[in-house]
């Protein structure tokens, strides 16, 4: 297993951790960068896809997928995180609201000049008057007849209640990414970037925060295991991947962590002694942390099926996180454990048959078979006649010779 070390270590580079590590690298620092999606280099690389280049396209490739329902909480993995496939709008907010906050230094005269750094470095600038489309400029016609304050800059803190053109980090047409802001100019520096990380969690950390300190994380690239080691370790993982990841090492909600400690080993032989063939967890553990111990059963590649009570602890929250995996897998072009959908095929929605149908649609022939096993536990007539055009795996259902432990037998 390979172990990279740096001084510092940021996890996640969207657009605070391309911050973080590119103004640590300008300081000379020894700084590694991690991201779970791929670097496409410097803006001049010519490697960048142009719907993520170009800020007049809707950038959808690199997204992790998170859903709920019919809202989609788009989310970027790739380097510059949502910078490089956002709408580019740039807004500071007033300076009412951060002298309000009455917290030492976020008032609006702290925050002021390092705001007119970030707007810099971002290359923010309004858009001119002959680039409004038609839409925009009778609403902003309609603002000026109602007596609103038309602004040139909305990135002005004392702009107040006003109407104006956008302020946007747009260059010519391209998207302005916060690696192009912060990175570009350092890298074959002190900045050192691995793409393509999936950071597990935080497995050790010996006297943190002083000197020879060393934090220690298990991650995973491109389908191996690898230990990345830090004198510090900066989590920029974004609102939905730095709490997860504080979880699965052990830091959160007490009601989300009390399993016993074998849970959180990675050493299979241990986490299978609590989680397989053994009544505790199934009649012990609260759903957060059950629902964290078959998801981690995936991480580390351990069967689900000898999970006892497996079928009965199934939940539709459960059922949200692994479908959520599946989406984290196929934007990372990595397989699917099949077993994953025996939690998910009780709770199918319409967004869940959706992700069923891609399976049995493009899938190989294990995981057509978990897909086909989920949509026969489901009781949606949809779900019944996707499954019928697949006669095959139905035929195998139905006579016995297809189920969730054979196919657990050959995966």
């Amino acid at each position: 297993m390979s172990v990279v070390s740096a001084e510092v270590v940021v996890v996640g580079a969207g657009s605070a951790g391309c911050v973080v590590a590119g103004r640590l690298a300008e300081q000379g620092r020894d700084v590694l960068l991690l991201e779970a999606g791929p670097d496409y280099g410097p803006v001049g690389s010519g490697r960048w896809p142009a719907e993520l280049l170009s800020a007049r396209m809707l950038a959808t490739t690199h997204d992790w997928g998170y859903t709920s329902g019919r809202w989609v909480f788009e989310r970027a993995r790739v380097m510059g995180g949502c910078s490089s496939h956002n709408g580019a709008i740039a807004a500071v907010g007033h300076r009412a609201d951060y002298d309000g906050w009455g917290l030492p230094g976020w008032a609006g005269d702290d925050v002021a000049p390092l705001f007119r750094q970030v707007i810099e470095r971002m290359r923010v600038r309004a858009y001119e008057a002959h680039e409004a489309g038609p839409f925009h400029a009778r609403c902003l016609d309609a603002a000026a007849d109602l007596g609103w304050t038309i602004a040139s800059d909305l990135c002005d803190l004392d702009a107040g209640a006003s109407f104006g053109l956008e302020t946007v980090n747009v260059v010519g047409h391209t998207r302005w990414n916060a690696g192009f802001a912060y990175l570009d100019h350092v890298r074959g520096g002190s900045l050192r970037v691995l793409d393509e990380v999936m950071v597990d969690r935080l497995v050790a950390w010996h006297g943190a925060g002083s000197s020879g300190g060393t934090v220690r994380l298990a991650a995973e690239r491109r389908g191996e295991p690898i230990v990345i080691e830090g004198g510090t370790v900066v989590l920029a993982g974004g609102v939905y991947g730095t709490p997860l990841l504080l979880e699965r090492s052990g830091i959160g909600a007490p009601e989300a962590l009390r399993a016993a400690e074998g849970l959180r080993s990675s050493m299979n032989p241990v986490f299978e002694a609590i989680a397989h063939h053994n009544p505790y967890a199934a009649e012990q553990l609260p759903e957060a942390t059950w629902n964290q111990m078959v998801l981690k059963a995936l991480f580390i590649g351990s069967a689900l099926d000898p999970i006892a009570g497996l079928d009965r602890r199934a939940n539709p929250r459960l059922a949200r996180m692994l479908r959520d995996h599946a989406h984290e897998r196929w934007a990372a072009h990595r397989p699917v454990n099949p077993e994953l959908w025996r939690c998910v095929g009780p709770f199918v929605d319409a967004d869940a048959l959706s992700d069923l149908a891609r399976v049995l649609h493009g899938g190989t022939p294990d995981e057509q078979a978990g897909a086909a096993l989920a949509l026969h536990a489901c009781r949606l007539p949809e779900a019944a006649a996707l499954l019928q055009r697949h006669h095959g795996l139905l035929f195998a259902i139905r006579n016995g010779s297809l189920h969730w432990s054979t196919l657990a037998a050959t995966t």
